[in-house]
């Protein structure tokens, strides 16, 4: 893989830690998260990835985002309303980030996304909502680099096994393979829009989208 889960999990903390409104990051369940011996100082973001399949030159996961923040019974529902409306915002945020952060767009692309909230009265009685991210991690078919030794692949002597490479549009839209061994992302297209031979605007799109 040319990403871990390590990674994701090194990606997604470095998105919690930036965000003001996030006080503890967990990589893990959420009930580990909220019954571990540490404190959870709220509003929480817990993260886990799932995922059953692979493909040719990618890899498919599910990324879970819990964010989660205690919520204080005054009445009926106390602030119950503001908590859910708050952590959704964040929900939000988060797949801002990784829809759009070209950071993320080097390792992969969502696929699909669902939210949906949730009501916690456990030890913590908290609220917040849960985001499912389809995301596909960019990988490559090549057989060069393993960490293998003495295997015999059965290879050809005229084949070169370590020269495929995935080329990609910035919307993961395009993908082709060629030589080499490191995925290379097409530029995007700028267009300037000429009224009466003067330049009205300029805008970008993702190449051979």
């Amino acid at each position: 893989m040319k990403k871990t889960l390590n990674n994701l999990n090194t990606e997604l903390q470095a998105i919690a830690d930036a965000h003001l409104q996030v006080n503890t990051y967990y990589w893990g369940d959420f009930l580990n998260a909220i019954n571990q011996d540490k404190a959870v100082t709220y509003p929480l973001m817990c993260c886990f990835v799932t995922g059953n399949s692979l493909e040719k030159v990618t890899i498919p996961v599910t990324i879970n985002v819990i964010i989660a923040d205690k919520f204080f019974k005054n009445g009926r529902q106390g602030n119950l309303n503001d908590t859910e409306s708050d952590t959704l915002q964040v929900i939000r945020d988060v797949y801002e980030v990784i829809s759009k952060s070209p950071r993320w767009q080097n390792i992969g692309k969502i696929t699909g996304a669902t939210a949906s909230k949730f009501l916690e009265k456990g030890a913590d009685e908290s609220a917040g909502w849960i985001l499912a991210i389809s995301f596909t991690i960019y990988d490559n078919q090549s057989i060069c680099n393993l960490p293998m030794m003495g295997y015999d692949f059965e290879t050809s002597a005229n084949m070169q096994m370590c020269e495929d490479v995935i080329i990609i549009n910035s919307d993961g839209s395009f993908t082709y393979t060629a030589a080499s061994g490191d995925v290379y992302t097409l530029p995007d297209t700028t267009y300037n829009v000429y009224v009466n031979s003067n330049l009205n605007s300029t805008f970008t799109i993702p190449t051979l989208s």
